[in-house]
């Protein structure tokens, strides 16, 4: 295992457990973790690992940020602002590819949870359990070269 994949593995722990099970108990994502954590990975992508493109982490970032706020906009208060915030997070660990995986697995178990708890039409539900096991599915795929880590 590469020291980039250590690094993802730990900051992207580090960050998505606590965010997890503090959005399954609360519906709320604290600032420290989303923003923190994407400050941290920012920081560390150019710092250490400058041969694997930084710059296109940052994009990869940003692009998952805009997708989700177009998300949030379109469909009016289902997603919440500190899942966006993740999702910028996820995107500068993983990259573009790991970001799709990420957010396909998150959201087809996320459907199949509210389908199989039967919640009530327009019942809120907390995303980022599901962005932490996904985000699980895909760091296993990078780590086992399934799917590129270079973005």
């Amino acid at each position: 295992m590469t020291t980039e994949l250590i690094f993802i593995w730990t900051i992207s722990t580090a960050v998505l457990l606590p965010s997890a099970v503090i959005d399954a108990r609360t519906h709320r994502i604290p600032n420290f973790l989303s923003i923190g954590g994407s400050f941290l990975a920012v920081a560390l992508r150019f710092l250490f690992f400058m041969d694997n493109s930084p710059i296109l982490f940052l994009a990869a970032g940003i692009y998952g940020l805009a997708l989700f706020l177009l998300v949030e906009r379109v469909f009016r208060n289902r997603l919440g602002f500190g899942d966006i915030k993740l999702s910028f997070f996820i995107a500068v660990c993983l990259g573009f590819w790991g970001w799709h995986i990420t957010v396909f697995t998150a959201s087809l178990s996320g459907i199949i949870m509210y389908i199989l708890k039967k919640k009530p039409k327009g019942s809120r539900l907390a995303f980022a359990p599901y962005l932490f096991f996904a985000a699980v599915v895909s760091l296993f795929l990078i780590t086992f070269n399934i799917v590129p880590l270079p973005v």
